[in-house]
């Protein structure tokens, strides 16, 4: 998989907003990544985001991944997620899809992060079941010594106080749903999206700019 950080002038320290083709000629599919810098684990809102983002992007039954796997049917999956590092945690989606639909795909992602963020807020059963879902699944990133070890190293590495784990379960245990709605509409937008296309230059050079995404700069794999 390419990461966005990985390629030239797309790095979220420049926070190039737009679209970059990255032409790989003859590739079956188009990889599709888009990102955006959001917020810092120990930012208040962090735990509203992370039960946004898992109804966005972040699960299997979120808005993204049925829209594009289950009624347009041109990838196998798309999910979203906050890259972990220290500092300003950026928000980032990533699937891959049909050449030929690549254009329609960047349009519904774009309308999807538009909804949640405004015009479409997180519903109360959305809220349920991707809250729910998260707390019940916390617990599990510590059942065997590796990850134990990798969860208190993290504490480490990013810089965060000793009870973050719990003090994490406990908040997502306690977030409410117009937490999750404010800190989508303050966070997102789709205005302001890093969109990096990699795929068949020659076959999406003359549809990208149908995604009403701006105009299509071309990037090269370092």
């Amino acid at each position: 998989m390419i990461r966005l950080a990985e390629l030239p002038d797309a790095g979220m320290a420049s926070h190039a907003a737009g679209l970059h083709l990255v032409d790989k000629p003859g590739a079956p599919q188009t990889y599709v990544t888009c990102a955006q810098p959001a917020l810092s684990r120990l930012d208040p809102r962090y735990p509203a985001f992370v039960v946004l983002n898992a109804a966005l992007g972040g699960q299997f039954t979120s808005r993204i991944n049925m829209n594009l796997r289950e009624d347009k049917g041109v990838t196998y999956g798309a999910q979203s997620y906050l890259e972990s590092r220290p500092g300003i945690l950026p928000w980032v989606l990533a699937t891959s899809v049909q050449t030929d639909r690549t254009a329609e795909s960047l349009s519904e992602i774009r309308r999807e992060v538009a909804r949640i963020a405004a015009d479409e807020p997180l519903a109360e059963r959305e809220f349920q079941n991707a809250r729910d879902s998260l707390v019940l699944k916390y617990p599990q990133s510590f059942e065997t010594q590796a990850q134990l070890a990798t969860g208190l190293a993290s504490l480490w590495t990013l810089g965060l106080p000793d009870d973050y784990h719990a003090r994490m379960l406990a908040a997502l245990e306690g977030v409410t749903l117009e937490e999750c709605r404010r800190a989508g509409a303050e966070i997102l937008d789709p205005e302001t999206l890093v969109w990096v296309v990699v795929g068949d230059g020659a076959a999406l050079s003359a549809a990208l700019p149908g995604a009403g995404l701006g105009p299509v700069l071309a990037a090269a794999l370092p």
